[in-house]
């Protein structure tokens, strides 16, 4: 469990792995990260063993709550929790660029037409599993003053791949969408019988005037040179 405030942060029961995950802004989806080798290297206890961590947030710093630091979108405190990292965990890590598959956002040749953002309705942003008016299950994804570059992660878990944003479109906007999932549910979703249409790649470029398509870039990714376990406080 992370907690931020003012003051401190804390995280219980927690790896160095998903410390790594917040304090380098590694947003992709922990499937992705893990399943596409985009965190790697270091001992083994680094993916199992579980700490609790407590720190001082140093007065005068700015303020930022969990949802912003797990958008990595909380500079100062990222900062602060790297060199926590560097102190307890001898953490010695390094960035690379892997080639992987991947789904890229671009502009459609009839133009982007994305809605703008409510300006008084707050901050939001999910993504859902409901049954249509067939009783079929399609992935419903609702956001309000959110970025482009938001809305690539948010469906990271319909694409099972990291999303580029190549739209070049800045700002904020709302949505309101619903597509079938990309392949069958499985794991403890495997029972449901998922819609088959309409696509994702149709609603978007009909909704939103974007095109997404599967490619092979490069993409971040992230390898632990070193790291010890710390000794008890």
């Amino acid at each position: 469990m992370i907690q931020v405030d003012p003051q401190r942060f804390s995280a219980k029961n927690t790896t160095l792995y998903t410390l790594i995950t917040l304090a380098y802004g590694i947003r992709y989806s922990c499937f992705i990260v893990s399943d596409g080798d985009l965190l790697s290297g270091g001992p083994k206890w680094v993916l199992s063993d579980r700490f609790d961590v407590e720190a001082t947030v140093p007065a005068g710093s700015p303020a930022y709550t969990d949802v912003q630091l797990r958008d990595a979108a909380a500079p100062a405190l990222q900062a602060m929790l790297r060199k926590l990292l560097a102190e307890r965990f001898k953490l010695v890590i390094h960035r690379s660029m892997k080639d992987m598959r991947v789904y890229v956002l671009t502009a459609a040749a009839g133009g982007v037409k994305p809605s703008p953002p409510h300006q008084d309705e707050a901050a939001r942003m999910a993504l859902r599993i409901e049954p249509d008016e067939n009783k079929e299950f399609i992935v419903h994804v609702v956001g309000n003053k959110k970025s482009i570059g938001d809305f690539t992660h948010l469906i990271e878990p319909v694409t099972h791949t990291p999303v580029l944003d190549r739209t070049g479109l800045s700002g904020e906007y709302s949505f309101d969408l619903k597509f079938a999932v990309i392949e069958p549910f499985n794991g403890p979703l495997a029972s449901l019988v998922g819609a088959t249409s309409p696509t994702i790649f149709t609603v978007l470029q009909r909704e939103l005037g974007l095109r997404l398509e599967r490619t092979t870039a490069p993409v971040d990714a992230w390898v632990i040179d070193y790291a010890e376990k710390p000794s008890r406080n």
